[in-house]
């Protein structure tokens, strides 16, 4: 499931930053580049028997659920924006509703190499 994830969240940072790059921040597009980075990496060491972290995993992780979150965060402020001005176009809520389950995906797939890796260190210690 893990590797899903990840091929998956890689697939929809690369879609994201196509559609976002039009009129993207700074931030969104450092926060998309870490979270391929961080996804490639959990792939690499998936395909290791014993899951070890790198530094850069580490690295990686921190910026990678400050996209997770920036991504959640920021469809609910344009959500609660577009209700209030009663404007919501087919456009924005593709966008939004993507926005969301990027978020939720991103967020599960860090829970679940976590969960993971120290697992695998709590076994290899014992």
């Amino acid at each position: 499931m893990l590797k899903r994830l990840s091929y998956l969240n890689i697939l929809f940072a690369f879609t994201y930053f196509i559609t976002y790059l039009q009129a993207g921040s700074y931030y969104a597009i450092v926060g998309l580049i870490f979270v391929i980075i961080f996804n490639w990496l959990t792939l690499k060491a998936l395909e290791q028997e014993d899951y070890k972290w790198t530094i850069f995993q580490y690295l990686t992780i921190i910026p990678t659920l400050i996209a997770a979150l920036f991504f959640l965060y920021s469809s609910g402020n344009m959500i609660y924006a577009s209700i209030s001005y009663n404007y919501i176009s087919l456009s924005f809520l593709f966008l939004e509703v993507f926005s969301v389950v990027f978020g939720i995906t991103l967020s599960v797939q860090i829970g679940m190499s976590i969960y993971l890796y120290t697992n695998m260190y709590n076994n290899t210690r014992i």
